[in-house]
């Protein structure tokens, strides 16, 4: 779907097919125009939904809400089939594919050493979730359920983005540009600065500091959420609640560029 036009955080299918479409535009529905304006909220058709890169079909059941997930241009299911959770696989998506995104953007830069550092909370929720996970083993309920997602979080981030290779040598300026417009990496200060400054000098190196935000795609669709009136789809719903429990999070890797 990648082109001009910015990819929206939020994806709705109008399960009425066109009435909410023509309502917002009648003016019924005002507090949807402003983020359609800017472009981090579309309203689309079931038809027009074909056209989309969405990992999983609608259901119209009022619940069809897509989270944009630029580093793989594509949009995740927001809730799970059943209830009215985050989808859990979204989440762990969105991680592995921003933390491929991010590594090979600085594997194309010349990164011969990628490491993600760890702190005390990252350390507290590995083991809080080695034991919560413990215990579900001894009361026989198996060990396929996170019970802590912030340690698998963490689990998952270091077996995606970590990378080692002493041998590795920059790929070019427009290459690695393209790279980063394709996976929605373009407007990431702090890649934009390491390419500009490989740009200057041909190569980098020394060691840098780089901080990663994960879910954040997940917290802007539901700001966008909770700012419209989400009852107009489904009465059960909660985006507020949601909202109030779902938060990005920042995680520092080190990149020796040799």
């Amino acid at each position: 779907m990648r082109n001009d036009k910015k990819m929206p955080q939020l994806l709705i299918i109008d399960r009425y097919d066109g009435d909410l479409k023509n309502g917002i535009k009648l003016g019924y529905y005002p507090k949807f125009i402003e983020p359609i304006q800017n472009g981090t909220l579309n309203v689309i058709s079931a038809k027009e939904a074909k056209k989309y890169n969405l990992m999983s079909p609608p259901k119209g059941e009022g619940k069809d809400f897509y989270v944009g997930n630029p580093s793989a241009d594509n949009f995740l299911p927001m809730l799970e089939s059943e209830g009215n959770q985050l989808n859990a696989e979204m989440m762990r998506t969105l991680v592995v594919d921003k933390s491929f995104a991010v590594k090979e953007a600085l594997v194309w830069m010349g990164a011969k050493d990628i490491t993600l550092k760890s702190d005390a909370e990252d350390k507290d929720n590995i083991i809080i979730g080695l034991k919560n996970k413990l215990g579900l083993k001894r009361f026989g309920l198996g060990l396929g359920t996170d019970v802590d997602y912030n340690s698998s979080t963490f689990m998952s981030i270091k077996s995606n983005i970590e990378s080692h290779d002493s041998n590795r040598r920059p790929e070019s300026v427009d290459k690695i540009k393209e790279f980063m417009i394709k996976h929605g990496l373009d407007k990431d200060t702090s890649l934009v600065m390491l390419l500009e400054r490989l740009k200057q000098q041909g190569k980098l190196s020394g060691v840098e500091k780089y901080v990663v935000k994960f879910y954040n795609e997940i917290e802007s669709a539901l700001n966008i959420a909770v700012s419209i009136d989400y009852k107009l789809f489904n009465d059960t719903l909660n985006f507020s609640r949601l909202h109030k429990h779902t938060k990005s999070i920042n995680k520092e890797i080190e990149i020796n560029f040799g």
